[in-house]
């Protein structure tokens, strides 16, 4: 436990991290760090790097642990000192406990299962023994879903040159699928019987959601490969005739993917098949997957604006995974899903998701920022600016020390000038705010009229509070024109 909390309370599962904010502990130049997921744990980790000098000890890839990079290994962040406190851990664990804890993080959940980057040939030497065990195990792993299995067999002749015939493994049915609609599923006798006669086929494990691009329909137009190796289609572009029609929507609806169509018959709007899957959710993100009844484009609004649109690889889709980030702690949104169709047909869905509480207090942020210049001709003149810190939704305690720049931007030709370098005010009451009155130079010194921008650079904590956070969701008035 560190200061009342379990592991646990910010690096929650699934991803292992909370997504929230804190203050560090040291004595750096940075206030604050999202609490980091401990997912990549393995993916930073590589032989430690002496740089030397102020670095100090590295990794060779680059970049360490902790928010900053800092530390070259597990065990050199678990038993490191506190630099507020010289000769004091910052852990206070024994040997074996920090061993047994690096072993742990060392092994953390990466997200994919092992199974993805697994794979196995079949052939005449093997189909009966050691291949089959690992070929049980993969189809294994694939029916409780954690990967998807595709499978790569020789290649067969073809007009257009060699074909590599590729399947996709149906859990449900315990069978697979060949790129060809409507064609016979083949069991796994049928293939190790292949790979007995001399002809090795191939089983990968792949992430869940790309089989079906890398065995059945590498365009994702719904027209599967060889498929559209019949048709003549080409099933490396979407939309062959290049008249705003995916190939498979095409033959859907009756009409030619080789000829330039103007209408489609479709007129009905797009629906969502049941309601979207929220898979998992921190204090900042939440990720939810949903499907549709034919193929879309979704536009995705948070609280009424864009956010994000979706599919990127391909111009339509009809499963969507997808994750909203730089969310606030504890709340509701509301998200909009703006489905159309390759004929323009479109319907708007609504759903309200909400992100995890916050398990740490409420951090000290900037609420807004109000400033005015007070002119009087080419004389000196006042900036006066009230800076105003809440903690959570309460005004922030009297005693933070708030430390601001005031730069001029020329309007004539955008020349930046900093007028006050870093100036400090306190909150003295209990109302949150802290009040600047800065002088300024005439206009004439400045080069001409522009405008003034006010910048907090730090806010210097109470002793005992929550340690400040800046607030990159927050802005106000912070300029004026001078």
């Amino acid at each position: 436990t560190f200061q009342g909390f379990a592991c646990v309370d910010c690096h929650t599962l699934p991803i292992g991290t909370s997504g929230e904010l804190l203050g560090f502990k040291t004595g750096g130049l940075s206030k604050s760090g999202v609490v980091p997921h401990l997912r990549g744990v393995g993916d930073k980790l590589s032989p430690p790097h002496t740089i030397g000098g102020k670095f100090g000890t590295r990794t060779e890839t680059g970049g360490g642990l902790l928010h900053g990079g800092s530390a070259s290994g597990l065990l050199a962040m678990l038993q490191m000192t506190d630099p507020l406190n010289p000769g004091q851990p910052v852990f206070n664990l024994t040997g074996s406990e920090a061993r047994d804890l690096a072993a742990y993080l060392d092994t953390f959940d990466t997200g994919l299962a092992p199974a993805t980057t697994f794979q196995v040939t079949a052939h005449a030497g093997n189909w009966n023994g050691e291949a089959l065990a690992q070929i049980d195990y993969l189809l294994a792993e694939a029916v409780k879903g954690n990967c998807d299995v595709i499978v790569r067999r020789s290649p067969t002749p073809s007009p257009q040159g060699p074909v590599m015939r590729s399947l996709l493994y149906r859990p449900a049915q315990d069978k697979f699928q060949s790129a060809r609609r409507g064609a016979q599923l083949l069991t796994k006798q049928t293939l190790l019987a292949e790979a007995a006669t001399g002809s090795p086929v191939t089983f990968l494990g792949v992430p869940l959601l790309s089989g079906l691009p890398m065995a059945l329909d590498r365009d994702m137009d719904g027209l599967w490969d060889l498929d559209e190796l019949a048709l003549g289609t080409d099933f490396e572009n979407f939309d062959t005739d290049g008249d705003g029609y995916p190939d498979g929507y095409e033959i859907f609806w009756g009409l030619d993917p080789l000829v330039v169509d103007t209408t489609s018959p479709d007129t009905g709007a797009p629906v969502v098949v049941g309601t979207p899957q929220v898979i998992y959710r921190t204090q900042t993100a939440i990720k939810f997957e949903f499907q549709t009844d034919e193929m879309v484009r979704v536009v995705v609004k948070q609280d009424g604006l864009p956010v994000q649109r979706a599919p990127f690889g391909q111009a339509y889709d009809t499963l969507f995974s997808l994750v909203l980030h730089e969310l606030q702690a504890g709340r509701s949104y509301n998200i909009d899903l703006q489905l159309t169709d390759p004929s323009g047909n479109e319907r708007t869905v609504s759903y309200t998701m909400s992100t995890a509480p916050a398990v740490l207090p409420a951090p000290v942020r900037v609420a807004s920022i109000q400033a005015v210049a007070l002119p009087s001709g080419t004389s000196a003149s006042v900036l006066r600016v009230a800076v105003e810190l809440v903690a959570g939704s309460v005004p922030a305690l009297p005693g933070h020390v708030v430390r601001a720049s005031v730069y001029h931007q020329r309007a004539s030709n955008g020349h930046l000038t900093m007028v006050a370098p870093l100036v400090s005010a306190t909150v003295g009451d209990h109302n949150g705010l802290a009040y600047f009155q800065i002088p300024l130079p005439s206009t004439t010194t400045l080069g001409g009229p522009g405008t003034l921008f006010t910048v907090v650079q730090d806010v210097l904590p109470v002793a005992g509070s929550p340690g400040y956070v800046e607030a990159l969701d927050q802005a106000g008035p912070a300029e004026t024109a001078y």
